[in-house]
């Protein structure tokens, strides 16, 4: 299903295109945007400004992104994803879904913190997690709190997606409460 303020549909080559308010809701996938091309053949979706994606409960918004649905692959520029079932906030300049399953993220920011300006949240140049849960990460910062530069850097990490056990580092549990002070 597709609608629009402004709606065409080239035939010959079996795209849509959508301007004003477009919203496409395809099975458990939705979008919103200011303009879509949506190619049925090739089964992708191009969209841009005040782009809004919600699918399984997890929700992406992006000024631009390009979605191949045959291929399960995509890419978002200046974008946020949301993933409901962790309660994490990713931001990036660039995040990629390549071929081969694996995510590439530009200059990013990962936290579970809801405010605008999260209270802790590690940034990276860049990271790649591959299809097996790991991911590598170059250039990493940890910044808590209000403090104006970053509490730990790393130049190289990687670390593990999912959720079965491994080995390595665990990512520190930081709290504050009025009845124990600070804790980690």
């Amino acid at each position: 299903k597709i609608s629009a303020d402004v709606l065409s549909f080239d035939k010959k080559n079996q795209i849509f295109y959508g301007e004003g308010f477009v919203k496409i809701i395809q099975e458990d996938l939705s979008v919103d945007a200011d303009q879509v091309k949506y190619n049925l053949q090739k089964k992708t979706i191009q969209a841009q400004g005040h782009v809004k994606i919600i699918q399984n409960g997890d929700t992406i918004n992006c000024n631009k992104v390009l979605l191949d649905l045959r291929n399960n692959t995509g890419q978002i520029e200046k974008g946020e994803i949301f993933i409901k079932k962790r309660h994490f906030r990713i931001i990036g300049d660039t995040i990629k879904k390549d071929k081969n399953g694996n995510y590439i993220l530009e200059n990013v920011t990962l936290t579970s913190c809801c405010q605008q300006k999260p209270f802790w949240a590690f940034t990276a140049k860049n990271i790649k997690i591959n299809p097996e849960g790991l991911g590598k990460a170059k250039s990493v910062k940890f910044r808590f709190g209000f403090f104006p530069y970053a509490l730990l850097y790393v130049p190289y990490a990687t670390f593990p997606t999912k959720n079965e056990r491994g080995s390595g580092f665990l990512i520190p549990y930081f709290g504050l409460n009025g009845k124990f002070g600070a804790r980690y």
